[in-house]
C-alpha cells in the first residue's frame, strides 16, 4: 500500500476522532461566543438527534457540523475521496439523510434548528450569534400569540399528540367514544377527554367553560369525524347514514363560535358522490363567514408517515390566504418512511402473545390452518397467490379481488392503510414482513406514528379500532407547525 493512501487513512481516522470527541474546538468557540452575549443554553440533552447546544425555553436546537462528516458541498468532496470509496459515499450519504429527518422531526415538534458548519464558526462567529438571537426573537413572539385548540372526534388524541407537540395548546378533545378517555388523558395531560356526543354541543359553552380569551389567543378547532359514511367500504351510502350528519353538527359549531383557524380530516369520499350534499354546505358555511381555506386529498406518507394513507384535508383561516403544507418526504431526495422504519426494533413475537419490554406489543392469535397459511405466504410482501391449494378458502377460488388480505407487508415500503382491524391477517395486508404474525398492537401504533411512551388502555379489539380511526400523530405536527408559523407570519 502507498505511503499516500496510508495518509489518507490516517487523515479520515483523525477527522472521525474530532468528530466523535465532545467539546471540538468550533463547539468551544461558539460556546464562548454563546456566552459572552448572555444566552443561556443546556449542552448535549437527549432529544432528538442530540443537539450540541439547546435553548429550552425557546425551543431552538443548536449543531456544530463538520463539513467532512456531514457532507458539505458534498458533490465536490465526494470526488476527493481516494481509499474505501463505497464506505465512504454510503456512510456519509446516510448521514446527510439522518441530518434531514432530525431537523423534519424535530421541527414538527416546534423546535427551530440551527446547523452551523465549522468554517462558519471559525470565519464568520458574529453572524452566527445573530442567527440565534433573531431565532430567540421569533420564540418570544411565538409565545406571545399562542393557538389553542379543540378536538373534535378526538378518539385517543392522535391529532390532539401531534398540535401539542408544535406548543399549540389542546383544551379538549370531544368524543362520543368513552372507551378513549382514558387512554386520553393518560397520555395528553392537561387536555380534557369530554365524552359527549356533539349534536348534544353549544360552541359558545365550550369557549365559557375553557375560559378562552379571543382577544389574547387564536382558537382552532379540528375535527375528524367519523369516515365510515364517505368511505367506499360502506354499504349504507349517503346523507341518511346518521353520522354523516356528524360534519353539519361540526359545521353549525363553526358558524356559531367562528375560530380562527380550522383543520378537517376525512376519507377522500367525503367530496364525492356519497359525500357531496354534506360537504357543500360545509364549504357554504366556510364562504358565508368569509374564511380563506385550502382543500386536497393528501398521502400521508408525504409527510413522514410510515404509511400510504390517502385523506381528504381541509385548512382555513379568516387570516388570510393559506396552503395545506407542502410534501416533505418525496420518495427519492428524501426517502418514504417505511415499515421498517417504524417496526423493526420490536422484539419478535409469536402469534397470541407478547413482549412487556414495551407497552402493547401483542400480537393476536391465529387459528392453525391460518398460521399455515402465513407460513406458506412468502416474506416481505408475499401474498395469498403462492399458497398450496389445499389452503385457498373456497371465497378465493372464484374470486380475484382482495388480493391484500393474508399478506404480508413490505420492510422497505410504507405500510398499507391501517383499519380498524389492522391486527388481524385476514382483513388486508397487515401480516407481519418475516414473522408469522399479524402486526402487533404496538406495531400499529408505531406505524400510526404514536411514540413508545403513548400506552393504549382497555380491549385490544377497542384498541385496534382506536388506532385504526386516529390520526396519524405526525400528520398533527405537520398540520401544527404550519398554523404556527402562519400565526407568526401573518
Amino acid at each position: 500500500m502507498s505511503s499516500r493512501k496510508r495518509r489518507s487513512k490516517e487523515q479520515i481516522s483523525f477527522n472521525m476522532s474530532r468528530i466523535f470527541s465532545r467539546g471540538s474546538a468550533m463547539e468551544r468557540l461558539l460556546e464562548k461566543a454563546l456566552l459572552a452575549v448572555g444566552i443561556k443554553f443546556k449542552k448535549h440533552l437527549s432529544i432528538i438527534g442530540k443537539p450540541d447546544f439547546v435553548l429550552e425555553r425557546d425551543k431552538i436546537a443548536i449543531f456544530c457540523d463538520s463539513e467532512f462528516w456531514h457532507g458539505y458541498n458534498w458533490n465536490k468532496t465526494k470526488s476527493e475521496i481516494k481509499v474505501r470509496i463505497p464506505f465512504w459515499i454510503k456512510k456519509i450519504e446516510g448521514n446527510i439523510k439522518r441530518d434531514q429527518e432530525v431537523n423534519i422531526k424535530l421541527q414538527l415538534q416546534g423546535w427551530k434548528v440551527l446547523r452551523f458548519w465549522g468554517h462558519e464558526i471559525r470565519n464568520d462567529l458574529d453572524n452566527c450569534i445573530l442567527r440565534v438571537k433573531e431565532a430567540i426573537t421569533y420564540s418570544e413572539k411565538k409565545l406571545k400569540n399562542e393557538i389553542v385548540a379543540i378536538d373534535f372526534f378526538c378518539g385517543v388524541g392522535g391529532l390532539t399528540r401531534g398540535l401539542l407537540n408544535t406548543g399549540i395548546k389542546v383544551l379538549a378533545g370531544i368524543d362520543i367514544d368513552y372507551t378513549a378517555k382514558e387512554t386520553y388523558e393518560k397520555n395528553n395531560p392537561g387536555s380534557v377527554f369530554i365524552p359527549e356526543d356533539v349534536n348534544n354541543i353549544q360552541g359558545k359553552e365550550l369557549i365559557k367553560i375553557f375560559g378562552i380569551d379571543r382577544k389574547k389567543s387564536k382558537l382552532l378547532f379540528a375535527a375528524c369525524a367519523p369516515c365510515q359514511p364517505f368511505s367506499n367500504q360502506n354499504k349504507n351510502k349517503g346523507d341518511w347514514d346518521k353520522r354523516a350528519t356528524l360534519l353539519s353538527q361540526f359545521a353549525r359549531i363553526v358558524d356559531e363560535c367562528k375560530p380562527d383557524f380550522l383543520f378537517v380530516e376525512n376519507v377522500p369520499g367525503i367530496s364525492k358522490k356519497y359525500g357531496n350534499s354534506t360537504y357543500s354546505r360545509f364549504l357554504g358555511v366556510l364562504r358565508k363567514n368569509k374564511y380563506y381555506f385550502d382543500v386536497d386529498v393528501v398521502n400521508a406518507k408525504y409527510y413522514g408517515v410510515p404509511q400510504s394513507r390517502a385523506r381528504f384535508m381541509l385548512i382555513a383561516t379568516k387570516k388570510g390566504e393559506i396552503k395545506l403544507p407542502a410534501k416533505i418526504y418525496d420518495g427519492k431526495n428524501i426517502p418514504f418512511r417505511t415499515v421498517r422504519d417504524a417496526i423493526q426494533k420490536y422484539p419478535p413475537i409469536e402469534a397470541g402473545t407478547e413482549n412487556s419490554k414495551y407497552p402493547n406489543h401483542i400480537a393476536r392469535n391465529i387459528e392453525p390452518i391460518n398460521l399455515m397459511r402465513l407460513k406458506n405466504t412468502p416474506k416481505d410482501g408475499g401474498t395469498r397467490e403462492s399458497w398450496p391449494k389445499d389452503l385457498i378458502l373456497k371465497c378465493h377460488k372464484f374470486h380475484a379481488g382482495h388480493k391484500d388480505t393474508y399478506g404480508r407487508m413490505y420492510w422497505d415500503k410504507p405500510a398499507p392503510t391501517l383499519t380498524c382491524k389492522c391486527n388481524s391477517i385476514s382483513n388486508g395486508r397487515y401480516g407481519h414482513p418475516v414473522q408469522n404474525r399479524a402486526i402487533s398492537i404496538r406495531e400499529a401504533a408505531a406505524l400510526q406514528t404514536f411514540p413508545d411512551n403513548y400506552v393504549f388502555e382497555g380491549l385490544p379489539t377497542r384498541i385496534t379500532v382506536h388506532i385504526g380511526n386516529a390520526v396519524p400523530v405526525r400528520v398533527g405536527e405537520v398540520i401544527g407547525l404550519k398554523l404556527v408559523n402562519f400565526n407568526q407570519n401573518s
